[in-house]
């Protein structure tokens, strides 16, 4: 998933004004993925794991995600 974010937003740059990304990306995509959304300028927080993920999920207007014990 973390690559297919990434290919989306190269696809619609016109989004990264509007809006804001909480991404858990796991322990190998943090670095990677916060100099992305840098470069494109996209408001983004970015971390490898957090056990209270329901809060993020509040947040969100739109969460993407794999399926795993955190999604239920």
């Amino acid at each position: 998933l973390n690559g297919l974010v990434r290919v989306f937003f190269e696809h619609h740059p016109e989004l990264a004004e509007s809006v804001q990304v909480i991404h858990q990306a796991g322990p190998h995509g943090v670095h990677e993925l916060t100099t992305f959304y840098e470069k494109h300028q996209i408001q983004a927080l970015v971390f490898d794991y957090v056990h209270d993920l329901q809060y993020s999920y509040c947040a969100a207007d739109l969460i993407i995600a794999r399926a795993g014990a955190g999604t239920i």
